[in-house]
């Protein structure tokens, strides 16, 4: 059992409690991700209806590519900086926001520059396509 603590500036902490502390996975070489990426899988959704929850970490300049999810995902910003960019523009991003992006869109998750990105997604169970050219088709 854990209680997690990672605080950041805004005192928001990733607390995991009555289950095992979720190892961190290196992300980085996986297709959907550019630069060093970092993730806890909290809760994994394993039937229609469950939701998978991930806390992501992202290293200055890291991003997700393109990609589009077959329902909404929530974003929510723990610490650092970054921005969601979708076909209608750029977000940005600090700790506290919270962002729901609807299925079906197009967009990408950015760290900025000069600062690293932890955020927490919430989605519903079901895919993710990454854009062809950004997954080397």
């Amino acid at each position: 059992m854990s209680d997690r603590r990672e605080a950041g500036p805004a005192g928001i902490r990733l607390r995991f409690p009555g289950i095992d502390d979720p190892a961190e996975v290196d992300c980085s070489r996986l297709p959907m991700f550019r630069g060093g990426v970092r993730s806890r899988t909290v809760a994994e959704a394993a039937t229609d209806g469950g939701l998978t929850v991930l806390a992501t970490r992202f290293d200055a300049g890291a991003s997700t590519v393109w990609h589009i999810h077959d329902s909404d995902q929530t974003l929510v910003v723990v610490d650092g900086g970054g921005a969601l960019e979708d076909d209608h523009g750029v977000l940005a991003m600090r700790p506290g926001d919270v962002v729901v992006v609807p299925g079906g869109r197009r967009h990408r998750h950015l760290a900025a520059a000069d600062s690293s990105m932890t955020h927490v997604s919430v989605t519903a169970r079901g895919e993710h396509h990454l854009e062809p050219d950004e997954a080397g088709d």
